[in-house]
Formats: structure tokens, C-alpha cells, sequence
């Protein structure tokens, strides 16, 4: 009996049937050179109804994974990034990184004072440099 071949039929999904038959395949099996369409039995049809969630388990992960990765990559330019100062006292107006404030913030120094501005909230880069700019 312990040369004697046991035989078994393995459902596989069809998106995953290719690669299960390669790996039965590589473990040694001798398998039927055609798939065959699984058929429920009697009894059970509602069980296996079709895959209709696959694609969209699919979609869900990979856009969760996108996420998790936008928010990682975010994190990890916050610790290593600096805010910058824009010197606008000075001819031509001085840019330069500075640790104490946090990636995005920029604080724009006039002869009229200095403004601190926040990644997000008031004015953009662009209407900062037309408000210092001479002339």
C-alpha cells in the first residue's frame, strides 16, 4: 500500500490555479494534463458562488498600500527635512533651511517684521516673494 498512488482533486480559485498547478507540479505530482471546471456538490451550489469580491479585495489592498506608503515616505521626509527662512532684508533675498521649524514651514523676514507661515495655511511662496519684492 505504500507505493500505491493516492489520488485527490484540488479546487483552486481559477486566478490562482495557474500557480498551483506549477507548484504541484515542481512538489512532484502527477497531474491531469487538462483543468477541469470544479463543480459544487449537490446541495452546497450556494457556497461557492463566484468570486465576484476578488478584483475588488485586490483594488482595496493595493490602494491601502499606496496610502501606507504616501504616509511612511511623509513621515520619514519629516524627520529628515528642515523649514526654511526667507531673508528678504538682504539683496539678493537669502534663502536658507533651519532646524526649529518643521518641513513646509517657512519664516519670511521684512524690515517690517517676520511671518511665519505654515505648510497648508496662508499665503503661498509665490504672493510672499511679490509682497517683499522691490519696485
Amino acid at each position: 500500500m505504500a507505493d500505491e498512488a493516492v489520488r485527490f482533486e484540488w479546487a483552486a480559485d481559477v486566478s490562482a490555479a495557474p500557480t498551483t498547478r506549477g507548484d504541484l507540479e515542481r512538489a512532484g505530482a502527477d497531474l491531469d494534463p487538462q483543468d477541469k471546471a470544479f463543480r459544487p456538490p449537490a446541495g452546497q451550489e450556494l457556497d461557492y458562488g463566484e468570486a465576484s469580491f476578488e478584483a475588488l479585495t485586490v483594488i482595496a489592498g493595493t490602494m491601502g498600500l499606496v496610502y501606507l506608503a504616501q504616509h511612511l515616505l511623509t513621515f520619514v521626509k519629516d524627520l529628515r527635512s528642515d523649514g526654511i527662512i526667507v531673508d528678504a532684508r538682504t539683496h539678493p533675498i537669502g534663502i536658507r533651511p533651519h532646524r526649529a521649524l518643521n518641513r513646509g514651514d517657512m519664516l519670511v523676514v521684512t524690515d517690517a517684521g517676520s511671518e511665519l507661515c505654515q505648510r497648508g495655511k496662508g499665503p503661498d511662496l509665490a504672493a510672499l516673494i511679490s509682497a517683499v519684492k522691490p519696485g
